[in-house]
């Protein structure tokens, strides 16, 4: 099943392959199967994009982002697992990388507070520097501060 963004109508696989019909006509869908983990998807006037299936999608883009054991300019150790726990010199917590951008030019991860709220804190990657930033102002006009909180290097296997 796929949704393009909240709102929009959802594809879904049938058992037999097939796709069930469109609410709004025709939806002039480019659909091609290429193996059990790839496909081509093309929708209205979306140009058709491969897709890879990749299980556990949280899973996927904490090891994409974060995931890794970092340190600050003292030899500090900070370490985000793909399992969404995290551990700082003083802290444990777990995390979640965003992936509903719609409005921010930046990533960012979130810890939850509680069931209604979490604390977003904001990311850059380049290379293997990690920095850290607040995130400030409220939805729809959020931004990074000007100065990182943390500057970190990612630590290599050896």
């Amino acid at each position: 099943m796929h949704n393009f963004h909240e709102g929009d109508d959802d594809f879904l696989l049938l058992p037999d392959g097939t796709l069930p019909p469109y609410h709004g006509g025709d939806p002039k869908l480019i659909w091609d199967i290429s193996d059990s983990h790839h496909f081509v998807l093309g929708f209205e006037t979306y140009a058709p994009q491969g897709y890879t299936f990749v299980g556990d999608f949280d899973r996927y883009l904490r090891r994409l982002a974060l995931a890794g054991e970092y340190a600050d300019d003292k030899g500090q150790s900070y370490r985000f697992n793909e399992d969404g726990s995290g551990v700082f010199p003083n802290q444990r917590f777990r995390y979640t990388v965003a992936s509903d951008h719609t409005n921010e030019d930046f990533d960012s991860y979130y810890i939850p507070k509680n069931k209604a709220d979490a604390e977003f804190i904001g990311f850059k990657r380049n290379g293997d520097q990690l920095e850290i930033y607040r995130v400030l102002g409220e939805f729809p006009e959020e931004r990074l501060d000007d100065t990182p909180l943390l500057l970190l290097r990612k630590r290599h296997k050896q």
